[in-house]
């Protein structure tokens, strides 16, 4: 909304070998049995899901950005005249 992120959203990794793959490559690794049941859960066909959040707190942010941009704009027009 007029620049300012409202949204966020994501997509899981719902291929099974893929999902082990990436828990070893982040920093520190992932050991891929510590998160058994989630993998477990895409081997045996948990169907590719994703999901998007509005944040209040985003909503927030963005109405007391858009006072302080207009509360400016207000203050430069009656200078100016």
């Amino acid at each position: 909304m007029r620049g300012q992120e409202i949204l966020s959203g994501a997509q899981r990794i719902h291929d099974p070998e893929l999902l082990k793959k990436r828990m070893l490559e982040t920093v520190p690794p992932v050991d891929p049995a510590t998160m058994a049941d989630y993998v477990n859960a895409f081997e045996w066909g948990a169907p590719p899901h994703a999901g998007a959040g509005l944040g209040r707190c985003l909503l927030n942010q963005h109405k007391h950005l858009s006072l302080i941009v207009w509360r400016q704009a207000w203050t430069e027009l009656s200078n100016s005249s």
